[in-house]
C-alpha cells in the first residue's frame, strides 16, 4: 500500500465503521425501547427526536465544522455520539435510566452524527488528491461504505441482541464509535480548511445565503422539497413501524436486523445498477420512475399486512 494513501484509506475505514455504529443503533435503540416501555409511541417519540436534532444540525452542522476544523469534528462526533449511547446502558444498570432521560442521551448523541459525517466527506478531495486517486472513484466508494453498513450493521446488531441483550449491544455500537476515532487520530492528518470557508460570515448570513441560493434555482428547491417529504413519510418505517411489527408477529430481534439489512442490500444493488445504466436513460425519466416503483412496491409490502 502507498504511504501516501494511507490516510485515505484510514478515512474510508473511520467513515464505514462511524456508519455502521450508526446502523446498529437502528436496531438496538428501538428494540431497547421496546423491551423496556412496550409503547409504540414511545418508540415514535425516540424516532422522532433522533431525527429532529438531525435536521437542526443540516443548518448549522457545517458552520461549525468549518470553524473547529474537519479532523477535530470527525473525532469529537465519534467520541460524543459513543459517549451518549454508553449512559443508556449505565443509567440501566443503576436503575435510573427514565424515559426523559433516554431522550436527552438520543438527542445529544444524533446531534454529532450530522456534523461528524460532513467533516469526513470534507477531507476526502485533499486525501484523494495526495494519494493521487481520481475523485469519482473515492466518492463512488466514499457512498457505497454508506450502503455496506446500511447493509451490515442492522444483521450485526440482530444476531448481538439475540446473543448477549439489547442494552450490552449499546456497548458494542459505543466501542465501533470509538475505534472510528481512534483511526482518525492516529491514521489521518490534520486537513487544512480552505482559506475562503475559514473566513465565512456568521451563521444567519450563511444560512441565509443558503435559501437564497435554492431560491434561484427553483429545481435544486423542488428537489430539496421532494427528498425532505421522502423522508419524512420513509423515516417511521424503520424506527417505528418495522420494529413493532415485528415484535409482534416474530419476536425477535434477529429477523428485524435481517429485514432492515434487506434495505442495506437492496441500496447498495440499486447504486450498482445505477453506476451501470445511468447514462442510458434520462435524468428526469429515471428519477420519476424510481419513484413509481418504490410507490408500487411499498402498496405491495402493505397489502399482505392489511389481509392479516
Amino acid at each position: 500500500m502507498s504511504r501516501s494513501r494511507t490516510p485515505l484509506y484510514a478515512l474510508l475505514a473511520a467513515n464505514t465503521l462511524s456508519f455502521i455504529a450508526e446502523a446498529i443503533s437502528i436496531v438496538a435503540i428501538p428494540w431497547f425501547v421496546l423491551g423496556l416501555t412496550g409503547s409504540a409511541s414511545q418508540v415514535g417519540l425516540i424516532g422522532f427526536f433522533t431525527v429532529l436534532p438531525r435536521v437542526i444540525a443540516t443548518f448549522l452542522g457545517g458552520q461549525v465544522v468549518d470553524r473547529i476544523g474537519f479532523q477535530t469534528s470527525s473525532i469529537l462526533s465519534d467520541l460524543l455520539s459513543g459517549l451518549s449511547v454508553c449512559g443508556i446502558p449505565i443509567l440501566y444498570a443503576l436503575g435510573h435510566l427514565t424515559f426523559s432521560w433516554l431522550v436527552m442521551l438520543v438527542i445529544f448523541g444524533a446531534v454529532f452524527d450530522g456534523p461528524g459525517a460532513t467533516a469526513r466527506e470534507a477531507m476526502v478531495p485533499e486525501l484523494a488528491s495526495g494519494g493521487e486517486m481520481d475523485l469519482d472513484r473515492v466518492n463512488a466508494f466514499f457512498q457505497g461504505s454508506r450502503r455496506l453498513s446500511i447493509f451490515i450493521g442492522p444483521a450485526i446488531a440482530g444476531f448481538l441482541i439475540v446473543w448477549v441483550g439489547a442494552a450490552n449491544v449499546l456497548w458494542v455500537n459505543a466501542a465501533v464509535f470509538a475505534l472510528s476515532a481512534l483511526i482518525t487520530v492516529t491514521l489521518i492528518p490534520a486537513v487544512a480548511v480552505p482559506k475562503e470557508i475559514g473566513e465565512a460570515g456568521s451563521f444567519r448570513n450563511n444560512m441565509m445565503f443558503g435559501f437564497r441560493f435554492l431560491k434561484q434555482h427553483r429545481l435544486l428547491a423542488w428537489l430539496a422539497g421532494i427528498l425532505c417529504l421522502m423522508n419524512f413519510l420513509d423515516g417511521p418505517i424503520a424506527t417505528v413501524m418495522l420494529p413493532v411489527l415485528v415484535q409482534e408477529h416474530y419476536g425477535s430481534a434477529e429477523q428485524l436486523g435481517l429485514l432492515l439489512s434487506s434495505f442495506g442490500f437492496g441500496s447498495v444493488a440499486g447504486t450498482i445498477l445505477f453506476s451501470a445504466m445511468s447514462t442510458r436513460f434520462p435524468r428526469r425519466m429515471t428519477f420519476i420512475g424510481g419513484l413509481a416503483v418504490l410507490a408500487v412496491l411499498n402498496l405491495l409490502v402493505e397489502l399482505p399486512l392489511r389481509c392479516r
